[in-house]
């Protein structure tokens, strides 16, 4: 879990931040608000000949509201002061890299992924961003794999407002639209129905309705099929009646329950 913006990779790569007095800086992202120049006479020479393709499995900006600390840091530890002293940091930094660099990392999505490695890898080094989802569905050739599908499940430990930022059931449920194939997201939790109910300014469309069905684990297997069977009739229930759909899963969930 790290929040300095990348400056450790690029401390390992030979990059050197100073402060105002010229003095070397620590680690850490504590460092980023004193940053005020950046030697680069260590970097490797070869760094300058290769490009990088970096998988982000978000959109998030470097820093904001939406940025990868007020997101981010409170998940990896960050108490109200830190988050408030990373941001800081996060601001101040991003501007020095804009005098150093002539490139503006602030608001370009995925800059913030890593705790803003993103825009530590796009303000120092040949790289491009890309949604790390998009990377692995062309790799699967997943839009081939789920031709005729009537229904795909996907899952996420926790199902969020970070879920429509570029995770993986958002990237699922976009390739699956193409083909007006529903999806269904299996989570252990879900927070922030509402706001993922709403349109963001990641472009997130949001499915019909996103709500919760609690289903809890019976360690008994005698008991199994009595207890799953009104959840899935649940389940069922909240899938679009649109055509054909619906009645091909209600006929092989019965088929299923039968066995």
């Amino acid at each position: 879990a790290t929040n300095d913006a990348g400056l450790g990779m690029l401390q390992a790569l030979g990059f050197r931040f100073l402060d105002k007095r010229g003095n070397l800086l620590g680690t850490g992202g504590k460092i980023m608000s004193q940053v005020a120049s950046i030697d680069t006479s260590a970097v490797h020479p070869a760094l300058k000949e290769t490009r990088f393709t970096i998988a982000c499995d978000v959109h998030n900006p470097f820093c904001g509201s939406d940025g990868a600390t007020y997101v981010f840091a409170p998940q990896k530890g960050a108490d109200a002061k830190m988050v408030k002293e990373l941001e800081a940091g996060m601001q101040a930094l991003s501007q020095v890299i804009r005098s150093a660099t002539g490139k503006d990392i602030s608001n370009i999505p995925g800059a913030g992924a890593a705790g803003g490695m993103g825009g530590g890898f796009l303000a120092f080094l040949n790289a491009e961003l890309k949604p790390g989802i998009r990377l692995m569905l062309d790799a699967l050739d997943f839009g081939k794999k789920i031709k005729g599908a009537d229904l795909i499940f996907t899952g996420e430990g926790r199902a969020d407002r970070q879920t429509a930022m570029g995770k993986v059931p958002s990237g699922i449920l976009e390739e699956a639209r193409k083909q007006n194939i529903p999806v269904i997201v299996l989570a252990g939790s879900i927070e922030d129905a509402d706001q993922m109910n709403t349109p963001t300014v990641n472009n997130w469309t949001p499915p019909k309705k996103i709500t919760e069905v609690m289903i809890e684990v019976q360690p008994v297997s005698a008991l199994l099929k009595p207890y799953i069977l009104p959840k899935v009739n649940q389940t069922a229930s909240m899938i679009p009646t649109n055509t054909a759909i619906k009645p091909k899963l209600v006929a092989r969930r019965n088929g299923f329950l039968e066995k």
